[in-house]
């Protein structure tokens, strides 16, 4: 790898473009290619600038930018809720809401079914640990009671 800029094979030859590939294979690897790549004027002068990744990059980083599209969409979907006419009491209710409906989708997923006991009992409550737990916790006792 030169430190200088690239040339490519066009008559003249132009200085080569850097980009980025964000593939699944090569996320955030880097390459040089002709400023007209694919197009009559270019030569399809194409080179990888960065080595090639390990393994675990190539998963890693794909479910980082997941994890960062789906951060940014709650902010966006909170900075709608800030902006409505309920303010911020509609942002606390989303916040509440969400963690009471993720308590409940991972307490609901190990809970047994009730059907056939008259007198059975189920309690429920958060299932994360340390300062991120919540408040959720239900006790019912009913019937033929499916969860």
């Amino acid at each position: 790898m030169s430190t200088g800029p690239y040339l490519c094979r066009c008559d003249p030859p132009r200085v080569a473009e850097m980009k980025t590939s964000w593939t699944n294979k090569n996320p955030g690897r880097r390459f040089v290619r002709c400023p007209f790549y694919q197009e009559e004027q270019g030569c399809n002068f194409w080179m990888w600038y960065d080595p090639p990744m390990c393994e675990r990059s190539s998963v890693v980083i794909p479910g980082l930018r997941r994890k960062i599209r789906n951060l940014e969409m709650e902010v966006s979907n909170l900075s709608e809720a800030c902006n409505s006419k309920e303010g911020h009491e509609s942002v606390e209710n989303y916040v509440n809401n969400k963690e009471q409906i993720e308590c409940v989708e991972s307490c609901h997923e190990s809970i047994p079914t009730m059907d056939g006991y008259p007198n059975a009992r189920q309690t429920c409550e958060c299932q994360r640990s340390g300062n991120i737990r919540c408040s959720y916790y239900v006790h019912t006792s009913a019937p033929n009671m499916t969860v």
